[in-house]
């Protein structure tokens, strides 16, 4: 297997999400929702140096403005009229702080046969997971957008994957969105499945999950930075 190299420093891999607060567990209980804050077993995305980095070279942001302005971009919060609550402007960093790990773009799911977890159980987390790493997307869009002020500013198609697993069942998932009557609903697709024992599939799923990260690392952080330098140059570096 050494043609596949899954590699790139500018990609940062760790647990999501902390376990929820009390204050969020009470919120849910009191609302009813069956939908629990995703915490993938391991999330990928772009470490936030990386991300600082590249402000710096591509959008002329020195590394202390881009890191100040990342943050407020987190801690600064709006009203969304669509879901009546307070959210961050751009909530790019949903890790545990301590990770920094920013535009997470593809997560991990694994069950075990012990513990009776089945491998869509996996899918399902996933399918929470993949929607709210969309959803950073789509807020980032709607930020470029703004700070462009044209109705003709090049529109993305806003993608993330996920790996579910199960013993030696392995499999490599895309996740996107439709807008359907005003309605943007998640969907999410199978792209390469495989068999541990086979090695020939294992190789030909590998080599699926290697483009994957260097897309994260290359096309999907590119994209990234051009919308922050579009929205750091409308607010002068701040907030």
């Amino acid at each position: 297997m050494d043609e596949v190299e899954i590699a790139d420093e500018a990609v940062a891999a760790n647990e999501v999400m902390p376990p929820p607060s009390r204050s969020t567990r009470s919120q849910a209980e009191v609302d009813g929702s069956p939908i629990k804050t995703p915490r993938p077993d391991v999330t990928i995305g772009i470490s936030h140096d990386a991300v600082v980095q590249i402000l710096h070279h591509t959008q002329d942001l020195d590394r202390t403005r881009g890191r100040d302005f990342l943050n407020d971009l987190q801690q600064k919060t709006i009203y969304r009229e669509n879901r009546r609550q307070r959210e961050p402007v751009l909530c790019s960093e949903p890790t545990q702080r301590a990770l920094q790990i920013r535009f997470p773009f593809l997560v991990i799911e694994g069950k075990s046969y012990a513990t009776g977890k089945h491998i869509f159980d996996a899918e399902n987390q996933a399918a929470v997971s993949g929607a709210c790493a969309l959803k950073i997307q789509y807020d980032l869009d709607d930020l470029a957008q703004r700070a462009s002020q044209s109705s003709h500013c090049q529109e993305t198609t806003p993608l993330s994957f996920s790996i579910c697993t199960q013993g030696p069942f392995h499999e490599l998932w895309a996740h996107y969105a439709i807008v359907e009557d005003n309605v943007r609903k998640f969907h999410m697709v199978p792209v390469k499945t495989c068999r541990a024992p086979i090695l020939d599939e294992v190789l030909q799923w590998l080599m699926c999950v290697d483009n994957v990260i260097k897309w994260g690392a290359g096309e999907f952080l590119e994209g990234v930075v051009e919308r922050l330098g579009k929205v750091a140059r409308r607010a002068g570096g701040g907030l």
